[in-house]
């Protein structure tokens, strides 16, 4: 998505499912997008009619020892936190 007129069309469509009531999206395999790219995308998506911005969940797979971190995510949504799962499958 670095081409202004592709992220225009995608906040765009975006901006159509907060008028038919959508209140958040969900991001996936945004790793491979970069995060610059997300936080443009973003700063043209609209507000919801509440006032409050939407959610944005973002699936960044980052188990250590990769190049791409979860924490160059943070600025446009939560991120999936796969480092979690691993620490939590130990339990069992």
């Amino acid at each position: 998505m670095g081409k202004d007129y592709v992220r225009g069309k995608v906040a765009d469509f975006l901006n159509h499912l907060i008028d038919l009531g959508v209140a958040g999206f969900r991001v996936d395999a945004a790793k491979h997008m970069w995060p610059a790219d997300l936080v443009a995308l973003f700063s043209h998506v609209k507000n919801l009619p509440s006032g409050g911005q939407p959610f944005v969940y973002q699936e960044v797979i980052d188990q250590g020892g990769e190049p791409i971190k979860g924490e160059e995510y943070f600025a446009t949504g939560r991120v999936t936190n796969f480092k979690f799962g691993l620490e939590l499958a130990k339990v069992f």
